[in-house]
């Protein structure tokens, strides 16, 4: 939900190897509705609105960083 968030956002769903499995676009700020982000999520990446077709994001997309081990299989 985006309870205390005052901007609307992108929200990037990922797996535990760090693969975007779905992206909720434009999340309504302050709404109480449950964004899904469907099964097995591990990460999730919330920038700006209108970021993730700046930043060519998409389903597939790898997020790269210190904390995500490549190794762990994806459930």
């Amino acid at each position: 939900w985006m309870k205390n968030t005052s901007i609307p956002l992108d929200l990037a769903f990922a797996n535990s190897k760090g693969e975007v499995t779905k992206i909720s676009y434009d999340a309504e700020p302050l709404s109480l509705d449950l964004i899904d982000g469907g099964e097995n999520i591990q990460y999730v990446l919330e920038v700006n609105a209108g970021m993730a077709g700046e930043l060519n994001l998409f389903v597939g997309s790898k997020l790269i960083h210190s904390i995500i081990d490549e190794s762990v299989p994806s459930s």
